[in-house]
């Protein structure tokens, strides 16, 4: 959205000419060409007041548009800080997430974030939860609910109960 310059042109140049009116009007005796006058100016005083509202009602549209604009870049800029501070991390088997990079690791303890909802712009912290019986670490994340099993399946260290499921 853009203001147009010419509109406020044309308030000023209005209201120019609605105070020429008004100083030609003192000298005017005839009652009649003195109303005259007092209407011209009065109607071009209604214009430039219109002018200006509506070109008052485009700058506080601006305004709203650059907060909302400036509010959606520092979010971006935030991510961006915190995204900096992780990397995807291939744990084998074709299991991935986020690990705190080693350099940050005296800053906060190292963790794991869920690529999941990495990916959508939300940083959250994976909860260990058990060993499986395959050797995996299995991880659980809180916001969006998922199980991670984390690592190579070891399938050698491990047999099948047949009543109820892996015995280690």
């Amino acid at each position: 959205m853009k203001v147009d310059i010419n509109v406020i042109t044309d308030a000023v140049s209005t209201l120019k000419t609605a105070s020429d009116l008004a100083s030609s009007a003192k000298d005017v005796e005839d009652f009649s060409a003195l109303k005259k006058k007092l209407t011209e100016m009065s109607n071009l005083i209604l214009a430039a007041h219109s002018a200006v509202v509506s070109t008052q009602a485009q700058l506080m549209g601006m305004m709203q548009e650059n907060f909302e604009l400036q509010s959606k870049l520092s979010r971006v800029e935030q991510w961006e800080d915190t995204a900096a501070r992780y990397l995807l991390k291939d744990f084998g088997g074709g299991t991935y997430a986020y690990e705190l990079k080693t350099e940050l690791v005296d800053s906060e303890p190292h963790h794991l974030v869920c690529a999941n909802c990495f990916q959508t712009q939300r940083k959250s912290v994976l909860q260990f939860s058990h060993n499986t019986p395959t050797q995996q670490r299995l991880f659980r994340c809180r916001a969006c609910s998922e199980d991670f099993a984390l690592g190579f399946r070891s399938e050698q260290n491990y047999r099948r109960s047949p009543t109820s499921g892996f015995v280690a």
